[in-house]
């Protein structure tokens, strides 16, 4: 079974992806802070969701962090954002995709399909 961690400070947010994800047959893990580079390879997920506002400001960012690292790189990693310029930071950050706030399930689910097939 695949795993998923979703970083997010709104629960909300984190109800929709702990709702939809089980349906993919990931094994879902959430926090509503910030995690460190070592603790997102302890729980050694295969994708993260990361709200951009807590964690993607520029190439120093958990998101940059994970994919410049050669343990960590193959993990996929998905922004969420409210603002319509996320796609810059998606850029920035080396993010595979990214989702737009408030989340969509079914745009949740689409984009979680192309990482687990």
């Amino acid at each position: 079974m695949k795993r998923l961690l979703a970083i997010d400070q709104d629960v909300p947010t984190l109800n929709i992806i702990n709702f939809s994800a089980p349906d993919l047959g990931l094994e879902v893990f959430s926090a509503v802070h910030e995690l460190s580079l070592w603790e997102v390879e302890v729980l050694a997920p295969d994708i993260v969701l990361i709200d951009c506002h807590l964690n993607c400001i520029d190439e120093s960012d958990l998101c940059a962090q994970l994919k410049l690292n050669i343990q960590t790189q193959s993990i996929r990693v998905v922004l969420l954002s409210n603002a319509h310029d996320y796609g810059l930071a998606a850029k920035n950050t080396h993010a595979d995709a990214c989702l737009l706030k408030p989340l969509d399930g079914k745009s949740l689910i689409r984009t979680l399909r192309q990482f687990v097939n």
